[in-house]
């Protein structure tokens, strides 16, 4: 997983910010919120247009951590279209989906993030809270 690390790493470099929505704007990928019923959120590549579609009944941290999985797959699987599926667990044994989760988990949390707060002693339950992403992706970052 170092490839999707290295792609995460020039990405930082080159954008200088790791919010997945200026990283979107940056790489062109148009970013349209919707209802979208069960699902959480889309990639969808069209003849060359990017869109990421979001869930407009999500709330803020939800929607960002969507928006980064769903850049996950348009920086690394960018001729597919990938549906994120709210009934798919974090750990999903699809090869792309788990990319995409790994993906996420070092973005939003990059190396060494964990010297700016000191977690000390907190539950994975409380860093989660804390960072605003699932235990499932805080999982991914610590462990993975």
């Amino acid at each position: 997983m170092q490839w999707i690390k290295h792609k995460i790493n020039n990405l930082l470099e080159q954008y200088g910010t790791n919010e997945p929505t200026e990283l979107a704007d940056y790489l062109g990928i148009a970013i349209i919120y919707e209802y979208l019923g069960n699902n959480n959120g889309l990639y969808i590549n069209q003849n060359g247009c990017k869109f990421i579609v979001v869930n407009k009944n999500l709330d803020y941290y939800d929607q960002r951590v969507i928006i980064a999985h769903e850049l996950g797959h348009a920086v690394l699987h960018s001729n597919l279209n990938m549906a994120y599926l709210e009934n798919n667990t974090y750990y999903s044994r699809d090869k792309f989906e788990y990319q995409a989760n790994y993906f996420v988990a070092n973005l939003l949390l990059p190396d060494g993030f964990e010297k700016d707060v000191d977690f000390e002693g907190m539950s994975i339950n409380q860093i989660s809270g804390l960072v605003g992403m699932p235990i499932e992706l805080v999982n991914i970052k610590l462990y993975f």
